[in-house]
């Protein structure tokens, strides 16, 4: 069971990547700078996740300064990850040496630490503020807005 859950999260997280990727492609193609993007994707979650976890005006003051420091966390670890797959770009990991793929499977699995690790730290701190409903609810509102904002960027491509 350990193995598949570390699956679903790699492929999850290469998914994220892939869409991080290609949303800062597209927004850059707009002139948009990746900070400009990431307010963007900011804005939309408040809008969404208030309304879909029902937030009170309470919950909603506490919760956003902890929500933002969490974002910020994750897109931190996220973007490392992104700086990695560009030093591969261009490259067949299949025909790469061994000290690049060891360097990649690396990278990767330290992400999926770090990822699980900052979430686990921020679910406990969301708990504080919201009743483990509401945070039940966030968590799977995250991979819901996850799905929705891959599901755009591919019809985008198209």
């Amino acid at each position: 069971k350990q193995k598949i859950d570390m699956k679903k999260t790699i492929l999850l997280s290469l998914i994220v990547v892939l869409f991080s990727a290609n949303l800062f492609a597209q927004e850059q193609d707009k002139k948009m700078k990746p900070q400009q993007v990431r307010e963007k994707v900011m804005k939309k979650k408040k809008a969404l996740y208030t309304e879909r976890l029902n937030l009170t005006k309470e919950e909603s003051d506490k919760f956003w300064v902890i929500y933002e420091e969490y974002d910020a966390k994750m897109f931190a670890i996220r973007d490392h990850q992104i700086e990695h797959l560009h030093r591969l770009k261009g490259k067949d990991i299949l025909t790469c040496d061994a000290a690049t793929a060891e360097a990649f499977i690396k990278t990767e699995m330290e992400t999926e630490r770090a990822l699980q690790q900052t979430t686990a730290n921020y679910v406990e701190k969301f708990q504080e503020v919201l009743p483990p409903q509401k945070v039940a609810k966030l968590l799977m509102e995250e991979r819901k807005f996850m799905k929705e904002l891959t599901k755009d960027c591919k019809q985008k491509h198209k």
